[in-house]
């Protein structure tokens, strides 16, 4: 990022993003991409009926966790 000051006004500046910003957010939203991707092909493995009884069992876990501080 770099700071850009306004012409008419000392005080108040804009941000720009630099080439290497552009390029570090290209790669971190290619890694999201990727992620979902990798994801998305492990869930297709289970049923919706698996994945909803395996969501129940975290809530419960994570409610009973919180639950005992």
């Amino acid at each position: 990022m770099t700071k850009v000051n306004l012409p008419d006004n000392n005080k108040a500046y804009n941000l720009q993003v630099t080439d290497a910003g552009r390029i570090l957010a290209e790669q971190h939203d290619a890694m999201h991409v990727k992620m979902d991707t990798a994801y998305n092909a492990v869930l297709s493995q289970f049923s919706d009926k698996r994945i909803a009884k395996t969501i129940e069992l975290l809530q419960a876990l994570a409610t009973t966790h919180l639950e005992k501080r």
